[in-house]
């Protein structure tokens, strides 16, 4: 179909590295598929870097710009797509795009605030902007993401929206030897046969509104004991301790637990009864599409941009307001319903809509 190669630059070349990473590894097999020649370049200055490839074709920095000007000398089709912005080699490779006028899409992470460095707002007022300006597209994950970008530019940049790759989780889990262990590993109390389980997974931060869930939960639901669990990366001790005084403050039972790996994720997806995110910066909401693909329930915040790309049975609404009526709603509704087969509809939905957007992507790269 076309004779173009694809440069992927990522500072970090372990798919296990997260969600866009792992977008990564599988737009390059879709891209492979449609008959691109894709190479991943690893963009650190660092000559003796031993970290391992997760990609079959990847190339040091050096080499790849050794590649790059024979490409571009020999006039083949070439493009760059960027998956990070602030380390020095991935600023060395964009400008010498600019200079040497290679086609290059930028893959943002998000964008610098006031809260961050010093050090990384001078990177993006001298640099960064002018790249971006200069890119023939901006993919992003979210609408969020985009918006955020474009609120730095005067003129209308070309962005596309590409959701973060998930990890489908496993089948729910039979094996009672096994879920014992994992309870053990997480020093999880075992689940009662008369208790709810709300999960939350994601960063234990306070943009997550982890507060706001627990503050508007009742502590019983249907006569059936509550119990709180979130589970995700934290750094901030401070905010567990806040987290667990408000718990005890409203009486909720919850437990805490951090920097748990993939399975120990999917033996919580099997666990739980309803999953609940309040978060509004979610940009796009790995945790929420894997409770979905897991056959839970999902209540989620409004203002969420996750919602709007599936009208999808098992997603319900909410604000702090309604919180407590929308959980109701999700376990009486999903008391009649298969999870296997919730979960088989959603994946289905994820890959046609992943699907969509790579064919698109597709369309602006011949």
């Amino acid at each position: 179909m076309t004779n173009k190669k694809i440069f992927f630059v990522l500072e970090d070349v372990s798919v296990e590295y997260g969600g866009p990473i792992k977008s990564i590894a599988s737009l390059e097999i879709f891209l492979e598929q449609k008959g691109f020649s894709c190479h991943i370049v690893h963009a650190s200055l660092n000559f003796l870097s031993k970290r391992k490839s997760k990609f079959k074709n990847t190339f040091s920095f050096y080499k790849s710009i050794i590649s790059l000007i024979k490409i571009k000398f020999l006039r083949e089709k070439v493009l760059i797509i960027f998956n990070n912005q602030w380390t020095p080699a991935v600023q060395i490779l964009g400008w010498f795009c600019v200079i040497l006028n290679i086609e290059y899409f930028w893959w943002i992470r998000g964008v610098p605030n006031y809260k961050s460095s010093f050090k990384k707002r001078i990177v993006w007022s001298l640099s960064q902007k002018y790249l971006f300006r200069n890119a023939n597209m901006i993919v992003g994950s979210s609408e969020l993401s985009i918006k955020r970008i474009q609120g730095f530019f005067s003129k209308r940049l070309n962005t596309l929206e590409i959701p973060n790759q998930i990890t489908f989780p496993s089948k729910k889990m039979n094996d009672s030897k096994l879920n014992n262990n994992y309870y053990f590993e997480l020093n999880l109390k075992e689940k009662a046969v008369e208790e709810i389980i709300i999960l939350s997974i994601g960063r234990i931060h306070h943009t997550k509104n982890l507060i706001t869930i627990i503050k508007n939960l009742k502590n019983n639901l249907f006569d059936r004991k509550v119990r709180l669990v979130f589970a995700g990366y934290s750094n901030n001790k401070s905010y567990v301790e806040k987290l667990k005084a408000e718990a005890r403050k409203q009486d909720i039972k919850i437990e805490i637990l951090e920097n748990i790996d993939n399975k120990q994720k999917n033996f919580l997806f099997s666990l739980a009864d309803i999953f609940v995110s309040m978060s509004q910066i979610e940009n796009f909401g790995h945790s929420i599409a894997e409770a979905l693909s897991s056959g839970l329930p999902v209540v989620i915040n409004k203002e969420t941009d996750f919602w709007p790309y599936f009208d999808f049975e098992n997603i319900y609404l909410t604000d702090s307001s309604n919180l407590n009526e929308k959980i109701e709603d999700a376990y009486l509704h999903s008391r009649n319903k298969n999870k296997d087969e919730l979960a088989y509809l959603f994946k289905e939905t994820w890959r046609e809509f992943e699907n969509k957007k790579y064919e698109y992507l597709l369309s602006k790269l011949i």
